[in-house]
């Protein structure tokens, strides 16, 4: 797997683990969420640009949801997901 790949990868689990982030709370914690893709690999303007469009298209709430994972996302949250990481992470 080529390094693209493999970043692309990791940033997308990291982006689906942004389901429950808050993990003892249910409040979204954008920083918290940002300094985990960060992490992962994505540049700070990449990270913002992932969470402004998530916080659009799925909601602060649904992003801090104790107890959720990826697994409990809707098929229209997936393609959210998809769309914002396409988007964020190759410009387009």
């Amino acid at each position: 797997m080529n390094t693209t790949m493999t970043r692309a990868l990791s940033l997308t689990v990291a982006g689906l683990s942004l389901i429950g982030l808050a993990g003892c709370g249910s409040s979204y914690d954008r920083q918290d969420a940002k300094s985990q893709l960060v992490e992962s690999g994505a540049t700070e303007a990449q990270a913002d640009c992932m969470l402004d469009e998530l916080e659009v298209s799925i909601g602060k709430d649904r992003l801090g949801e104790r107890g959720a994972s990826a697994d409990d996302l809707t098929a229209e949250e997936q393609t959210a997901f998809t769309e914002a990481f396409t988007k964020c992470l190759t410009g387009s």
